[in-house]
């Protein structure tokens, strides 16, 4: 992200835990400048005060679709149904997306009938397991 390309990044976590840890180390890899703040979006149920209080933490009612770039981590069980909410009340799914790179975090913790629906879904420029 720090070469200010226009990417679509979709992060899926096995769980919410991995995905709070995984937005802590962004968070803190780029604390010096907040730059995260203009792409970052953790999306779904987190416990993590700090992560809610960053402005990252964002619910259906955000926009992505305003982003020109941005990572968006969230579990990989919401990849099926979970959507954020677009202009004119639309609903735009994470399953339908466009994304430059879907990248399946700690995918040895993630079942492989999980993972198929995706790769089948999806066309990234890139998969990363």
């Amino acid at each position: 992200m720090k070469r200010k390309q226009d990417h679509k990044i979709l992060v899926l976590t096995p769980t919410n835990k991995a995905a709070d840890v995984l937005t802590r180390k962004i968070m803190g890899i780029c604390s010096t400048s907040n730059e995260y703040r203009d792409w970052l979006v953790r999306f779904g149920a987190t416990g993590d005060m700090e992560i809610e209080k960053s402005g990252g933490y964002k619910e259906k009612d955000f926009d992505v679709l305003s982003l020109n770039r941005n990572v968006v981590i969230t579990t990989i069980a919401r990849f099926p149904y979970d959507y954020f909410i677009g202009k004119n009340d639309r609903r735009v799914f994470l399953s339908n997306m466009k994304w430059d790179y879907i990248v399946f975090d700690e995918a040895s913790m993630i079942a492989l009938a999980n993972i198929i629906y995706p790769i089948y879904k999806s066309k990234p420029k890139k998969f990363i397991i």
